[in-house]
């Protein structure tokens, strides 16, 4: 990584001049022209196994994140350069945001200062530090901003003797480990997936053990070698949030087609197969010094349920 041009050395050949002046100002100082750090937020993302299995060519780990970075500049968000995280504990880095990239990452985004990005752990595949993370940000002009940070527990609870997060295909040793939120599988969690053409709907059946999760959603695959994303429903649709999970009971919810959120181009007749989604309790979102929403620390993504 190219190293940033130091803004203290270019202003040390301006002092003696001052020095020889009867009245001189300070001039412009790092708290004017730096960017700011307005907010981190990272969520940990535990895939069941299957869910990579669907595409051989790429890397089959079980432990994802989601690192979302909010930004500001006084010279505008145009002034930025590189938005990255660093892992302290193995000099690890993922970069967020590269001004020189031809051809940006696909799994990014970038809006209104906002600077998000799904990566996973470089080093391993199935556990993730969770401790001593520093996101650094860097402008044109030279400045350099960093802020450390954590990834958060459920419910948004910071670490304590917790060091790492673990998969349910982690084979190491856990002392001082957290268990990521459950991905839940077939065989242990009474998993079903129906479709009625009568009512128009999906039957969804699964039983959750983890006493962390506090919501689900669906998302919906075809049966092609590239197992296209076909569409969602959202964890706030109608027909999930008026079937909530209860811990140790199976969940049964009839979801009607019209509550899925397609994208373009496909249509119910394409959905073979489903991927459930369970969401820890939310925390605020607060983009711009603003509540834009709730966000989720832990998240699971449960075996494929396949439609008969």
């Amino acid at each position: 990584m190219a190293a940033v041009k130091s803004v203290v050395s270019s202003l040390l050949f301006t002092a003696p001049l001052c020095l020889g002046l009867s009245a001189c100002s300070s001039g412009p100082g790092e708290d004017e022209f730096a960017p700011q750090i307005l907010s981190v937020y990272s969520d940990i993302i535990h895939r069941h196994p299957s869910f990579y299995a669907k595409w051989p060519d790429r890397p089959q780990r079980s432990i994802d994140f989601h690192f979302s970075v909010n930004v500001t500049d006084p010279q505008g968000i145009g002034d930025i350069y590189k938005v990255y995280v660093r892992d302290l504990n193995e000099g690890y880095a993922w970069s967020l945001f590269d001004a020189n990239e031809v051809n940006p990452w696909s799994e990014c985004y970038r809006g209104a200062g906002v600077f998000e990005c799904r990566r996973y752990p470089g080093n391993h595949v199935d556990y993730a530090n969770l401790k001593n993370l520093e996101v650094v940000v860097q402008d044109r002009s030279g400045y350099t901003r960093r802020k450390k940070f954590s990834h958060l527990l459920a419910d948004g609870a910071q670490p304590d003797s917790e060091r790492f997060v673990y998969s349910s295909q982690f084979t190491g040793d856990i002392t001082d480990g957290y268990p990521a939120l459950q991905a839940m599988t077939l065989a242990e969690n009474n998993l079903d997936f129906s479709a009625d053409p009568g009512t128009q709907s999906f039957h969804v059946e699964f039983t959750v053990t983890d006493s962390r999760a506090s919501h689900y959603a669906l998302d919906f695959y075809d049966a092609t070698d590239t197992a296209n994303y076909l569409g969602s429903v959202p964890l706030d649709s109608s027909s999930l949030a008026s079937h909530p999970i209860v811990l140790g009971q199976t969940t049964v919810v009839d979801v009607p087609w019209s509550e899925i959120e397609f994208e373009n181009g496909y249509s119910v007749e394409d959905i073979k197969h489903l991927h459930i989604t369970l969401y820890d309790t939310p925390i605020p979102w607060i983009i711009n010094d603003k509540n834009e929403g709730h966000w989720f620390n832990q998240v699971a993504t449960s075996q494929v349920v396949s439609l008969p």
